[in-house]
């Protein structure tokens, strides 16, 4: 595909998704789509293109580039639509192609597992088998927004009080975030929870990721030997039980402490959540994350414990010129969590800066400038300094 274009997938962008400009009460779900090509510089020339990935899936592409440059940057989201992302004018600003690669997974994380987002991935550049992937070679990284993994960010907000997980509203008091016993407070009062209470709450959670882990297994298990069975001449209730794949339901996923205790982790976020700033509707309400995926979804994408899908697990690998992009009011990726993925990169060329905004680079008070605009600059002075005229 880079071939064809006349550039070569040089440089990947791992970014976060985006919004519109502008105060809003839910900043996570599908809303990748305020940009404008009409914002790309004039003789921007646009291609829309199909992908077979080499496990055969269809997914989409789309490349934008000016003169004749010779990087692309790669844009991919396992989840989210891209082509239109906020950053695509800067990138081509800078003199290098944009890349925006789809994925078969937008919108639904049902069936999203990483291990098979990784085709999507290398559907812009070579077929693998995924036992013996090789993906594109790069020559540099981009993190905006990061959070350091699909797994431990669920970790940090899955709502350990659940007792029963097939009943949305069981609750264990002692480990209640919306009890005021426990230090919570009405919105939009900073709640304040003392260390004991978040001690017991963080063993908590990864007590109850256990329990979802081992449900997974379960099932995948009850499967595998059902189909097992029905080979060894089983009756048609077991080649039936073979043949399907149960889906779990995992409610309550919204309940970070540190988006109602802001003295939590301190920074420039305003209270509340990626979902919303009423925790009783965002943490009880239908939409969430991981809230329907099959068991195989579960483990290789939302569990903190099982899913390899991890930054602390795979940026000590990364040796390439990285550039990470924190906004300092994002109420997904705190200080602490921004510190930690930028110390695993195991690159030497590394920077690390801080841009005052939300989770997607909205202004955090009216009449402010963009943080996303602020970001973009920078992105466009970082791609010129390192791959300015590469060949």
């Amino acid at each position: 595909m880079s071939k064809s274009a006349g550039a070569r997938m040089d440089t990947a962008v791992k970014a976060s998704t985006t919004t519109q400009t502008g105060p809003a009460a839910v900043t996570a779900g599908f809303l990748n789509t305020d940009w404008s090509p009409r914002d790309v510089p004039d003789g921007t020339v646009t291609r829309n293109v199909v992908l077979r990935t080499a496990d055969t899936a269809a997914v989409t592409g789309s490349l934008y580039w000016h003169g004749k440059p010779d990087t692309v940057v790669c844009v991919m989201h396992p989840r989210e639509f891209m082509a239109c992302h906020y950053l695509i004018p800067d990138i081509v600003e800078s003199g290098c192609a944009a890349w925006s690669q789809g994925s078969r997974s937008v919108g639904n994380d049902l069936r999203l597992e990483h291990e098979v987002a990784l085709f999507d991935v290398a559907a812009g550049g070579r077929p693998t088998k995924l036992d013996s992937l090789e993906m594109p070679q790069i020559d540099g990284f981009v993190f905006v927004a990061p959070h350091p993994g699909q797994g431990l960010l669920l970790m940090g907000c899955i709502d350990p009080s659940v007792t029963d997980e097939r009943d949305p509203l069981s609750v264990e008091s002692s480990l209640d975030p919306l009890d005021p016993k426990n230090g919570f407070a009405e919105p939009p009062a900073s709640s304040q929870y003392q260390p004991e209470f978040l001690e017991r709450y963080r063993a908590g959670q990864r007590a109850r990721v256990a329990k979802l882990d081992a449900i997974a297994k379960d099932l995948i298990a009850a499967r595998m030997d059902a189909r097992k069975r029905s080979k060894d001449g089983g009756d048609e209730r077991l080649r039936r039980a073979g043949a399907h794949t149960a889906i779990m339901t995992v409610w309550r996923t919204d309940a970070d402490p540190r988006c109602f205790d802001l003295s939590i982790d301190p920074s420039e976020r305003s209270y509340g959540t990626l979902w919303g700033k009423d925790p009783r509707a965002s943490n009880y309400g239908a939409v969430g994350f991981a809230r329907n995926c099959t068991p195989e979804a579960w483990l290789s994408t939302w569990s903190g414990l099982s899913s390899n899908a991890a930054l602390v697990k795979t940026a000590p690998s990364i040796q390439q010129p990285t550039l990470l992009v924190e906004y300092t009011g994002d109420v997904s990726t705190f200080p602490s969590v921004a510190k930690e993925i930028f110390a695993s990169i195991g690159s030497s060329q590394k920077s690390h800066i801080r841009v005052r905004g939300d989770h997607h680079g909205r202004a955090l008070a009216k009449g402010e400038e963009l943080g996303r605009n602020i970001a973009g600059a920078k992105l466009r002075d970082w791609l010129r300094e390192h791959f300015a005229g590469t060949a």
